[in-house]
This record gives structure tokens, C-alpha cells and sequence, in this order.
């Protein structure tokens, strides 16, 4: 899918994107090193299906979730979205399924690996420009 394409789902979405999380176990440190060998195109591709899966899941879940999290930022429903990413498929399949298990913002840890690949791609390339 084209750069800027926020039609990532987690139809579309290939498994190695998953397979990269998975692998870190949680260690940012593991995830980053999975980067190492992405051209800049495709750190931004990792960019854009990290944007993808975390609209997906607000826009497709936010009728359902629970009425506290509506009020919130959208900015902030995709910061938790993206740490719901960060903990695998199987949790974000889980939540897609079942709005109301979306986790509020007290529940969420760090790392997100979203940033991660922001922090990696600003070192190896410079800043990012959309």
C-alpha cells in the first residue's frame, strides 16, 4: 500500500508486521533491532500499518466503547490503540471484537512500540516529514 495509506487493517496487514511485535516480547530494545535491516520506505510502510490498525480500531470500536472513553481525544484513543497494537494480534483481535475491553488510559505501560519506530527512523534518516 501506497505511503499516506491509512487503509492498513488487520485484513491487510501482513504477518510479518506481527510477527516483528511478537518476536520482541515486550523489549523495545528487541523490537528495535528488528528495524535494522528496513530501508526507509519500509519503515515508513511499518509507519502508516501502525497508523492503519490503530484507526481501525477506534473508528470501528468507538460506537461501542464504554462512555467515559468516548469523551476522550482522539489523539489519546489512538495512543492507547497503539499500545493495544504493541501487545500482538491475538490482543487486538480481541479488542476489535470487543470495544468495551478497550483498556483505559491508566492501564496502558510503555512501550509503545509505535514510537519506537518513529525514534528509529529519526536516527537512521533523519526527521520524519509526512
Amino acid at each position: 500500500m501506497a505511503d499516506g495509506d491509512n487503509s492498513w487493517t488487520i485484513e491487510t496487514v501482513p504477518q510479518a508486521f506481527w510477527d516483528r511485535i511478537q518476536g520482541a516480547g515486550g523489549d523495545v530494545r528487541t523490537f528495535k533491532e528488528s528495524l535494522a535491516n528496513l530501508s526507509e520506505a519500509d519503515m515508513r510502510e511499518v509507519v502508516a500499518q501502525y497508523d492503519g490498525l490503530s484507526e481501525t480500531l477506534v473508528t470501528r470500536g468507538f460506537d461501542r466503547f464504554p462512555a467515559d472513553l468516548r469523551e476522550e481525544l482522539t489523539e489519546t484513543l489512538e495512543e492507547i490503540a497503539d499500545w493495544v497494537i504493541t501487545q500482538g494480534r491475538a490482543f487486538y483481535e480481541d479488542v476489535l471484537a470487543n470495544p468495551e475491553k478497550f483498556p483505559r488510559r491508566n492501564q496502558i505501560r510503555r512501550p509503545i512500540f509505535a514510537g519506537a519506530v518513529i525514534e528509529e527512523y529519526t536516527r537512521r534518516f533523519g526527521p520524519w516529514r509526512e
